[in-house]
């Protein structure tokens, strides 16, 4: 029984990311977003509470999705451990 109160949209798509303050984006994957939330699978651990600068969106026009690794997920997929993080703030680049 799925709890989301809101439709997640499935993606299975390259992302760049990385953890707040830190000045280095690493490549990750979006399985699927949210309102809310996303599921991501990216190749370095992280303790529940970790922010994470997420890129989404074209290379002419991406937006900051800030997110908090609320949950790990019990399995790994090809050396990507995967985390459910709650969506906490949008912005779009300005150019």
């Amino acid at each position: 029984m799925d709890r989301r109160r809101q439709p997640r949209s499935n993606f299975n798509s390259s992302i760049k990311y990385r953890a707040m303050y830190s000045d280095t984006y690493k490549e990750g994957i979006l399985v699927n977003m949210g309102e809310n939330g996303a599921l991501l699978w990216l190749p370095d651990e992280y303790p529940v509470g970790t922010s994470v600068d997420v890129m989404i969106g074209s290379h002419e026009n991406p937006e900051h999705v800030y997110m908090r690794v609320v949950r790990p997920e019990e399995t790994s997929h090809e050396g990507y451990n995967g985390y459910g993080l709650k969506v906490e703030m949008t912005l779009s680049e300005v150019a």
